[in-house]
């Protein structure tokens, strides 16, 4: 029986072998790979290959392409080049491989090796400038374009003040896309209009993404970065800005009614920003750590509405892609809201007036420190009624501190009468007890809106004062003497009769070196101006009192001394 069942298995082996040889049809013909494109080979298909889960099916033939106003008349073969356009700003490159900006060099601010600064990254950026989703298609970002454009590099200058670029490339599944990118001499900004064709025998969509790199390139002159400024995606509305917090952004996240997104970095930022008043603004997740699983960076952009296209018909969008220094005027005049980019602080109206004063005294000193010098001793000015009261208060405080202890220590017990009988003793001396915090109080807004324009103002970076060679970086030598400032002025400064508050108020001078040891030496040198006038005033009035009281009559200084030392016991 096994022996019948083996030569059965052999035969049917030998016969499906036979088979296969002699009478099973051929298999179908592969099509040979497309032969390799050149300036003599004419070919319609724009596209660079894609596998098959792009959806693109490769039997359908290619549509023709009628000549139209929203098409070439020609479309030269795919090839890939880079066209460099120098403006009196930057130096740009536009690829033809997705069609985008890979390179914007600004020229009049350097990075590492007196270079001028590229703000795009190329440590491999998530997207480039130009980049975008088409239908949920993202295949344009790895396509070759066309462009009859037929120069390498153009200067724009005020003889010829902009340039049009067009590329352009076509799917199988009949979407025909066009971007055209407009450079202007003057500007940190490229128009970017972008037409959506279909070239297909039935309708389709035409929603757009528009998406921003992940990344900028910003070294500074010391190759380090602001610590104490939060790099990532920023939103705008027309009222109010919108800044996720990379590290929070687990899910794709989207803001209605967006007028601009763009990623930031501490000086500089690339943004994309549209006239559409449906425009939605989106963060996502991007690349993660796969060892945390936490997000390392996120994916930021602009979607605009989707529209349905009929065979033969075209969508076109507007947008304006953006990158370049946060200096305030040049985005203001730009007319598009880009300028509220900068952030001026809660009290913006104080942060943009103290944002004018400096930059306008900077025009007429010539040194940006000088600028930081002659605003702090104009506010020091302003506000001496207010710390020329706030000192009184506690020189006063510090005359009665003894009568204060002895009434303490009397009412210990009866909390209610205590604070009555203080009431008493500071309506007899005239001392306010908040008189010394209220003064704080009024000048600590006033901080916070100068603090926030030094930090943000891109004027400081790179700017020389004295033995500092960049006020935008943190210098230790002017840290430890604006720490040495404040001891001095602490040791000068009346303090109540408590040790243990006098231990504190000396501990300042130490918590405040460490919290300044990374701040940009400007506002360092804001800190320590502010120290010195604080250090004179303080003087003059030490000086003034002691001429008071050397004036007073002797009978009523000895009868003073007899209450103080009463007072004491």
């Amino acid at each position: 029986m096994e022996k019948r069942f083996f030569l059965a298995m052999i035969l049917s082996i030998m016969v499906f072998l036979v088979w296969s040889h002699f009478f099973a049809p051929p298999p179908p013909e592969i099509a040979p790979p497309a032969p390799a494109v050149t300036d003599d080979t004419p070919s319609t298909d724009t596209s660079m290959s894609v596998e098959p889960h792009d959806i693109i099916d490769r039997t359908q033939d290619l549509p023709q392409i009628p000549d139209d106003d929203f098409l070439h008349e020609t479309i030269p073969a795919p090839e890939r080049r880079q066209i460099q356009i120098e403006t009196s700003l930057v130096i740009a490159e536009l690829d033809t491989l997705g069609g985008r900006i890979t390179s914007w060099k600004l020229k009049d601010y350097d990075g590492i090796e007196n270079d001028p600064i590229d703000l795009i990254s190329p440590m491999d950026p998530l997207h480039y400038p130009g980049d975008l989703t088409v239908n949920g298609l993202d295949i344009f970002n790895s396509t070759v374009f066309s462009t009859t454009f037929n120069m390498d590099h153009i200067v724009l200058d005020e003889t010829q003040q902009e340039v049009t670029i067009s590329m352009s490339t076509l799917l199988r599944t009949g979407e025909f896309l066009t971007k055209d990118f407009t450079f202007h001499h003057d500007k940190f900004m490229v128009n970017m209009d972008v037409t959506l064709a279909n070239k297909s025998s039935g309708n389709m969509g035409s929603s757009f993404e528009f998406l921003l790199p992940d990344k900028l390139v910003e070294p500074l002159n010391s190759g380090a970065t602001n610590r104490y400024f939060r790099s990532g995606p920023v939103l705008w509305d027309g009222q109010s800005r919108d800044r996720p917090r990379i590290d929070k952004i687990q899910a794709r996240t989207t803001f209605p009614g967006i007028r601009w997104t763009a990623f930031q970095e501490n000086y500089f930022f690339a943004a994309v920003a549209t006239t559409s008043q449906l425009a939605t603004g989106f963060v996502k997740p991007g690349r993660t750590i796969p060892e945390t699983g936490k997000t390392e960076t996120v994916v930021s952009g602009i979607a605009l509405e989707s529209r349905s296209i009929a065979p033969g018909d075209a969508v076109m969008q507007k947008t304006y892609l953006l990158l370049g220094p946060k200096k305030y005027d040049n985005l203001r005049d730009l007319g598009i809201g880009i300028e509220n980019i900068v952030d001026f602080g809660w009290i913006t109206f104080l942060g943009k007036f103290f944002y004018y004063v400096l930059t306008s005294s900077v025009v007429y000193l010539g040194n940006f420190g000088l600028g930081i010098i002659l605003i702090t001793v104009a506010i020091k000015l302003i506000l001496f009624p207010i710390s020329h009261k706030q000192m009184q208060s506690m020189k006063k405080m510090q005359v009665i501190q003894p009568q204060m202890k002895a009434l303490q220590e009397k009412y210990r017990k009866e909390p209610q009468k205590q604070q009555q009988e203080l009431a008493k003793l500071y309506k007899k001396h005239g001392v306010n007890p908040m008189g010394g915090c209220l003064p704080l109080l009024i000048q600590f807004p006033i901080f916070i809106a100068l603090y926030q324009v030094l930090m943000n103002a891109i004027e400081m970076r790179g700017a020389s004062f004295l033995w500092v060679n960049d006020l935008s970086q943190p210098n230790v030598a002017m840290v430890l003497i604006m720490g040495v400032s404040m001891f001095v002025q602490q040791k000068m400064t009346p303090v109540s009769g408590d040790p243990r508050q006098a231990k504190i108020m000396m501990m300042l001078p130490i918590v405040f070196t460490a919290m300044f040891w990374n701040f940009p030496a400007g506002l360092v040198l804001y800190w320590l101006t502010n120290n010195v006038l604080t250090i004179g005033q303080q003087h003059i009035m030490n000086r003034l009192q002691n001429q008071d009281a050397d004036q007073e009559p002797k009978m009523k200084a000895r009868v003073r001394r007899k209450l103080e030392e009463k007072n004491k016991q």
